[in-house]
């Protein structure tokens, strides 16, 4: 029994250390955020942003903070700071040269709201899930690309992507995270689009198409005429950048196929799940509660049904070819 009690009492004790540090810990943390938001503040006022911007701007980012990770938080601080584009690639340039010379009769990814096509292709084929409002700034998600089967007289190039966007005077301005696989180069590359870039469409590195990865896009306040974007890949911000795109926007997850044939290669399962949306005010589940749809075009398949995660009800989307 008394062996008992000390054990109890020191463990006690522990917790009670391990409490405080922990509150040490927390307010060290809000410290450092509290002195990054008024770095930012005083950066955005050397910009010339009006106060009613700047408060947009950092009323947003707190709304947010609670949805994401320390990590994407302090990315989104920097991404402001830094003025410009920031693009991380593993590619050499000369990779990129001979990616882009092997990419030349591709067209980009695109989305039926508000992007287009190249004619590229005789035939495209999309399963979709999309929402029915402009009401959204992000989207956090998790794809698994699957195989992609190509064929040169089949299916010749395929995409699994997530775009956010708007037309804006008629012309259609998104951004997008995603996987393309095509014939010539069967390998399977992460890459994004951002519409109004110089060189909209960058490719960053190979990935495993048979794992889930974890996707999130923001689009967040900036100026009277901009918004500041940024682009997450497994954790890591790939891309960042402005766009002319307001932060009510719609957001799709889709797999498109093209071919120049009208013939489609059967293709195994593609999956996007636990999808989280994002407007201003914070994060919600993309599930039965949202205004959406979603569809297939012969021979592309598509299916979807709720699944529970953290007391959370997600839609889980497959698609397919036959």
């Amino acid at each position: 029994m008394k062996r008992a009690w000390v054990v109890g009492v020191l463990l006690a004790a522990m917790l009670t250390i391990g409490s405080a540090t922990l509150a040490i810990a927390n307010e060290e943390t809000s410290n450092k955020s509290a002195e990054k938001i008024e770095k930012l503040k005083r950066h955005l006022e050397q910009k010339n942003l009006s106060q009613e911007q700047i408060k947009k701007i950092i009323k947003t980012i707190k709304n947010l903070s609670r949805y994401l990770t320390a990590k994407e938080v302090d990315d989104i601080i920097e991404a402001y700071m830094s003025d410009g584009e920031f693009v991380y690639t593993k590619f050499s340039k000369e990779e990129l040269e001979g990616l882009r010379k092997l990419e030349e009769k591709y067209p980009p990814s695109s989305s039926p709201s508000f992007g287009n096509v190249r004619a590229s292709y005789n035939f495209q084929k999309d399963g979709r899930m999309l929402t029915r409002d402009f009401s959204y700034c992000g989207i956090r998600g998790y794809v698994y690309p699957g195989t992609l089967q190509l064929s040169p007289s089949g299916t010749e190039l395929h995409y699994v992507t997530s775009h956010i966007g708007e037309p804006v005077n008629g012309e259609p301005h998104w951004v997008e995270v995603g996987v393309q696989r095509y014939d010539g180069n069967y390998r399977y590359i992460l890459f994004t689009f951002d519409s109004d870039a110089s060189d909209p469409k960058l490719e960053h590195f190979d990935i495993d198409p048979h794992v889930y990865h974890e996707f999130l896009i923001l689009v967040l306040p900036y100026n009277s005429t901009h918004s500041l974007y940024a682009i997450w890949w497994d954790g890591n911000k790939i891309r960042s950048g402005y766009n002319v795109m307001d932060t009510t926007l719609q957001v799709d997850e889709v797999h498109e196929a093209f071919s120049n044939t009208g013939t489609f290669t059967p293709c195994n399962s593609s999956y996007f799940k636990q999808s989280t949306l994002y407007t201003s005010s914070g994060g919600t589940a993309w599930n039965d509660a949202i205004s959406d749809d979603y569809y297939a075009l012969s021979p592309m398949k598509a299916n979807r049904w709720l699944e529970y995660y953290n007391s959370y009800s997600y839609w889980k989307f497959e698609t397919w070819i036959d």
